[in-house]
């Protein structure tokens, strides 16, 4: 998969090099709307949300948790920290179904589910309330550390274009995945 990064640099206007993707009606919206001089600040916003979902290795944010990467896109891309992206979450949802996958989806929020499940360890003292809650997490985050990584082995895959001779699809065993 060709990446949109490819044309970024900091002056590029997003509805220039990419007019097609005026039509869909959340995308049209943000650029109608949009009454800065050459429709600056929604090409900014576009740039922006194809930082946060563009998974190609052009995109040096690609392996970062959402929230650290929404702050840092906040601060590199739209130059302003304190972006409010609430507005913007039906293009979110719209951006995030249209650049992955369901397994990717999956994935990807898999993956947050275990950060904040590692946050919430990490952060939680012991005492003699919680220590045997916090000792059945630690011990089961080791099974959700497995399926997650069967989950990326299938985006890897996804993302190789694995095929085999003739075409054949493989088995689960033969992906690695059992």
């Amino acid at each position: 998969m060709e990446s949109l990064l490819g044309n970024y640099t900091d002056k590029a206007n997003f509805w220039k090099l990419y007019p097609t993707f005026v039509k869909p009606k959340v995308y049209n919206d943000l650029y109608k709307n949009d009454k800065s001089k050459g429709k600056s600040k929604s090409s900014q916003i576009m740039w922006a949300v194809v930082f946060m979902y563009d998974k190609t290795a052009v995109n040096p944010y690609k392996n970062l948790q959402l929230d650290e990467k929404i702050q840092v896109i906040n601060e590199d891309i739209l130059n302003n920290s304190e972006f409010d992206w609430e507005p913007y979450e039906d293009l979110l949802e719209f951006s995030q179904n249209l650049f992955m996958t369901e397994i990717e989806r999956s994935y990807y929020s898999y993956l947050n589910k275990m950060e904040e499940r590692r946050k919430l360890i990490e952060n939680t003292a012991y005492s003699l309330k919680n220590a045997e809650v916090l000792d059945k997490m630690i011990k089961a985050t080791e099974q959700v550390r497995k399926e997650l990584e069967n989950l990326e082995k299938l985006v890897n895959l996804q993302e190789s274009g694995s095929k085999t001779k003739g075409d054949i699809i493989e088995s689960a065993s033969e992906k690695g995945l059992v």
